[in-house]
């Protein structure tokens, strides 16, 4: 494997191709986590979902001062498994869960994986065991621990110390507040391992997250923690590219959702960030992520489920292949003598576009939206517009004249894949006169998306009103809004009079005010907080992006 590694690398170099990697994501399930005396394992008996139920009851059961009352195996399965049940779930642990048995086999799925760049998640054991097993494998690591005492597993990311080296790394320890019998409790008990690695050949750089969110992904509830993780990692991924000078590195955060639904939890913080609004800078990571298509990653006797994720940034990083995951069943789950975990590892390979390459992806989707051709794939953020008009703006002077804009057009979609009437119109929307400024060209953009509807490529956003949406009466109240902001806001939630201000302001029907708020008001309201982000831009000093190379101009 590795001598494979080290052939594509030598091909990359000597051909001058675009920097290839292999990612991968895999929880290896911790060690003191492994135990098939857990309710949610028990393999060997047959458990139905009457009985699972009753033994996740008496397992959690407390007494008033809140002690368990059925604390440890096999207490709280007595009278629902037999004797010799119990004895089969102590034997399929011996086999298949102790960490001794598992731990070496581990380390050869790793081996097959074949990864550039790793996450791997509920790691623990990680400087005794596999700091120096990653190390025997030729990766370097960092690691993050939970911070809660009890909790002996973490975050690692891990590279192949011939392939990239790492450049600055930082962690976020997830805050997850809520409130209990009036009081505010604050929760810390989950992280965010964020790593800014360059590549030892090329020299680009790659922005890799790893994390593992809240547990339970059969509760939907919690949907909301999560929607609050995913948000407080966008925050501060967003001041980490900003501090080291590498908001154009590519994003991948790799990691256990413990989500049913990937594309729900990410409308829900899209929905919740930009509900904050403020002027913290949002990675567009956040508005243009793609997720890796995979089959179930976790298969037990309780469930199968697509948990584990790999998500990248698809204007930066192409998507070149995908490992097929292993054909799993819940009449054999994992781990099993075959799979040391109770999940599989997501492995793809992904090339980074050239800078001109990626500068042609923006000026392609501006115009796009603007011609009202399917609209725009994804929105694009005030440093990717003015990218956008750079490469419209040939002599580099600030405008861009109608020549340019036909140029470059042909150029992006070819000559025969547009009439004259979509430049036409285009042009009309620019009112040129002759010249286009930076600030004509973002609103024609934002007007545009605007008037089709709403932001470009946010559909997904519908469906994180209908998860804010409790009661399901198609419209969400003040206690709903109120919880939005209380359950999901990554940071501090405003307070009582500026939320209520917020809904007044969504509160914007055709009708008047009915104290409610449609799914259109919603769309509208966050649509008006996207262009707010977007006003920005048309400010910008275009002086700084002179020195933006040439190779983002059109035709190089």
């Amino acid at each position: 494997m590795i001598l494979s590694s080290w052939l594509r690398q030598a091909y990359r170099r000597s051909s001058g191709a675009s920097l290839e990697f292999v990612a991968g994501q895999y929880n290896i399930l911790a060690g003191y986590l492994g135990n098939n005396t857990e309710p949610w394992f028990l393999y060997g008996p047959e458990v139905c979902k009457d009985r699972r139920a009753q033994i996740k009851r008496l397992h959690v059961e407390r007494t008033p001062d809140g002690k368990l009352v059925n604390a440890g195996w096999p207490n709280y399965v007595r009278g629902i498994l037999s004797p010799a049940e119990q004895v089969e779930v102590e034997q399929v642990h011996e086999e298949h869960f102790s960490w001794e048995r598992r731990k070496h086999r581990i380390i050869e799925v790793i081996r097959g994986m074949d990864a550039d760049v790793l996450s791997m998640v509920e790691l623990d054991h990680y400087q005794t065991f596999f700091k120096p097993e990653l190390d025997n494998l030729g990766y370097d690591a960092v690691w993050c621990k939970r911070p809660r005492n009890t909790s002996h597993d973490g975050c690692c990311i891990a590279w192949r110390r011939s392939a990239f080296e790492l450049v600055s790394h930082t962690w976020v320890e997830y805050s997850d507040s809520f409130e209990h019998e009036g009081l505010k409790v604050v929760k810390k008990d989950r992280v965010a391992l964020l790593a800014l690695l360059q590549s030892t050949h090329t020299g680009d750089k790659l922005c890799v997250v790893s994390t593992h969110l809240a547990r339970c992904p059969e509760e939907a509830c919690l949907d909301m923690l999560r929607c609050r993780q995913v948000g407080q990692v966008i925050r501060n991924l967003g001041s980490f590219v900003t501090e080291h000078g590498a908001t154009d590195a590519p994003v991948l955060l790799l990691g256990d959702m413990n989500a049913t639904s990937i594309r729900r939890l990410l409308g829900m913080a899209s929905a919740a960030l930009l509900l904050r609004r403020g002027d913290t800078y949002l990675h567009p990571f956040m508005f243009e992520c793609v997720d890796v298509p995979s089959g179930p990653t976790s298969v037990t006797t309780a469930r199968s489920e697509r948990l584990d994720a790999i998500l990248y940034q698809k204007s930066c990083l192409d998507l070149v292949s995908v490992k097929p995951l292993p054909t799993l069943s819940r009449l054999d789950p994992i781990p099993n003598k075959e799979h040391p975990s109770d999940h599989v590892p997501v492995v793809a390979t992904f090339r980074v576009c050239s800078e001109a390459n990626v500068a042609r992806y923006w000026a392609r989707e501006w115009f796009l939206e603007v011609a009202g051709l399917r609209g725009g794939s994804m929105p694009l953020s005030a440093d990717q517009l003015v990218r956008a008009f750079r490469f419209y703006d040939h002599g580099c002077d600030g405008y861009i004249t109608s020549e340019e804009l036909r140029l470059s057009v042909t150029l992006l979609l070819g000559p025969d894949d547009l009439g004259h009437s979509e430049i036409t119109l285009v042009l009309s929307k620019l009112r040129f006169n002759p010249h286009v400024s930076l600030g004509t060209f973002v609103s024609a953009y934002s007007v545009s998306a605007a008037a089709r509807s709403g932001m470009p490529g946010l559909e997904h956003l519908e469906e994180a009103f209908h998860a804010f949406d409790l009661n399901g009466d198609g419209a969400l109240n003040a206690e709903e809004v109120q919880m939005v902001f209380s359950d999901c806001c990554p940071t501090e939630a405003p307070d009582a009079e500026a939320i209520a201000s917020i809904f007044r302001h969504m509160d914007q029907s055709r009708h008047g005010k009915d104290g409610l708020i449609s799914l259109e008001e919603f769309l509208r309201f966050l649509n008006e907080a996207w262009r707010s982000q977007l006003s920005n831009c048309s400010r910008l000093d275009y002086g700084r992006f002179q020195s933006v190379p040439d190779r983002f101009r059109c035709g190089l």
